[in-house]
């Protein structure tokens, strides 16, 4: 599955069975480094069965990232 089918409508597609909805696109398309975090991390597991915790550990990933965004947002503010 191409990248730009792997997020389409606050939705992250990781299969064709599973998705994850309700993520802002400023969360999927953060970086860091020059790498688009949630992008990188699902290429990284890519012909792997992911298990609950690692799925749960993608949503605390998807979490921190929109926590950055708050505080950076904040930052600059000051």
């Amino acid at each position: 599955m191409p990248s730009k089918e792997r997020y389409k409508n606050k939705t992250i597609f990781l299969n064709v069975d599973l998705c994850i909805k309700g993520i802002d696109e400023s969360i999927w398309s953060y970086t860091i480094g020059g790498y688009q975090v949630i992008d990188k991390w699902i290429k990284y597991r890519i012909n792997y069965i992911c298990s609950r915790n690692d799925l749960e550990h993608l949503v605390d990933i998807c979490k921190t990232i929109k926590k950055t965004i708050i505080l950076q947002g904040q930052l600059e503010n000051i």
